[in-house]
């Protein structure tokens, strides 16, 4: 009842000071153009509690045009924010030990060509010779697509961006044994938001 026609307390007076700025621009910035707006910001309880909301809203006009009031809907998004927090902090630990056992994989399939390497030197029956190459290709394989999944680990958990057509496609197919197939990949310059 306090904020009831700001009897006692403005409701923009408990949005945390460091969301007021960006949570006004965007509101002014809608109400200007007319349109309905939806922005996310903390607030302060009266009990000390900071909270998380989302509000929607427009503006109110006189048949002349002037704002008379904004009008609106807001939400307590406290717990969907708690929970996005949790799954990104979950989310930063699987990556880490993503990336510690894709390294110990990968410095064990470099150890692995090592000892390759060194037996197709010593090797002297063409037999062996080729089931060595075919070792030396299936260590080389795995190799290309563990580094791939470290490229593109964290597509979906990381905000969006530009990546590149060609060389995406140039990556994957580093992966993939075309035998004598020949793929070319002519995007030009195309790029996807992802």
């Amino acid at each position: 009842s306090d904020l009831m026609e700001n009897r006692s307390v403005a409701f923009a007076d408990l949005i945390l000071s460091e969301d007021q700025e960006l949570a006004r621009n965007q509101i002014l910035k809608a109400v200007q153009d007319r349109r309905k707006f939806q922005v996310i910001y903390r607030i302060l309880t009266a009990t000390g509690l900071e909270k998380w909301v989302w509000e929607q809203g427009l503006g109110v006009y006189s048949p002349d045009g002037n704002l008379l009031a904004i009008e609106g809907f807001i939400s307590d998004i406290t717990d969907r924010k708690n929970a996005e927090e949790m799954v990104k902090k979950a989310n930063k630990q699987v990556a880490l030990l993503t990336g510690i056992t894709r390294h110990d994989i990968i410095n064990q399939i470099n150890s692995l060509k090592g000892y390759i390497a060194i037996l197709k030197k010593q090797n002297t029956d063409e037999k062996t010779g080729e089931i060595l190459k075919k070792e030396e290709a299936i260590a080389d394989t795995i190799l290309r697509q563990i580094i791939f999944t470290r490229d593109y680990q964290n597509v979906g958990a990381e905000p969006p961006r530009w990546i590149p057509v060609k060389g995406t496609i140039t990556t994957l197919l580093q992966t993939v044994d075309r035998g004598s197939m020949t793929i070319t990949a002519d995007t030009g310059n195309l790029e996807i938001y992802a």
